[in-house]
């Protein structure tokens, strides 16, 4: 199983756990090269909101030839509890990766969504 993102390490959250208001957080996910991703975003909402936030993520970098990652940062500016997943685009169409379970990331249709505690 492909693993995008895992919550529980430092280089795909940069800070485990709880964060303070106004404290930035970098999400990072892997993905395949041959893909070829051309955008992806932070999809992230209070849980008391059905707004969801589309947050753009920039290309990072190459990890050897075969697997590319993007970043993105966050500062939220209101405590409560955030929910969020991640979308890509590639040529194919969009696609998600939700929380599998553990906090670990699987690139499928629907799923749980993670936690962010501000």
């Amino acid at each position: 199983m492909y693993i995008p993102y895992n919550s529980g390490y430092e280089y795909h959250k940069s800070i485990f756990g709880a964060i303070e208001t106004g404290q930035s957080v970098e999400f990072r996910i892997v993905l395949p090269r041959e893909f070829c991703c051309h955008h992806a975003r932070l999809v992230i909402k209070k849980d008391t909101e059905s707004f969801e936030n589309f947050i753009g993520m920039q290309w990072d970098c190459m990890q050897g030839e075969h697997e590319e990652w993007w970043k993105v940062s966050f500062c939220p500016e209101e405590s409560g509890l955030y929910e969020y997943r991640f979308e890509y685009d590639t040529r194919w169409g969009t696609s998600r990766i939700f929380n599998y379970g553990n906090g670990v990331g699987k690139i499928r249709e629907d799923g749980a969504l993670w936690q962010l505690t501000v």
